[in-house]
């Protein structure tokens, strides 16, 4: 949870950093947030989302910590929940810490090319 607080703090901070004003950088930071929600499979599985929008899952922070407490749910029974909302890839928590981490340095460096 530690790291998909900091990765939500870094999306904040890069788009209050690379917007011009306070207003443009809530409306940027909260459609980003609404569609990282949309696109976490929290609440439509993978499978029955349309195709074109499939793509979304993978930029989502949302997505990979539901994940890795699905993982951290369900260790050691069966994964049937787990495979049938397609929360199994990256398979490993590592992986998907990863996966925010790398969300979190992207963020990270944005803000650092917004301030220079």
């Amino acid at each position: 949870l530690m790291i998909n607080g900091l990765t939500g703090n870094a999306i904040v901070l890069v788009s209050s950093m690379a917007s011009f004003s306070q207003d443009v950088a809530f409306l940027v930071g909260s459609t980003y947030v609404a569609i990282a929600l949309a696109a976490s499979g929290g609440y439509v599985p993978f499978g029955a989302m349309e195709e074109w929008a499939r793509w979304l899952q993978w930029f989502s922070p949302v997505k990979y910590a539901l994940q890795m407490f699905g993982m951290a749910l369900f260790d050691g029974t069966d994964n049937t929940i787990v495979e049938l909302l397609g929360l199994d890839e990256p398979a490993t928590i590592t992986g998907n810490m990863g996966a925010m981490l790398a969300i979190f340095g992207i963020c990270a460096i944005g803000t650092i090319l917004a301030l220079s």
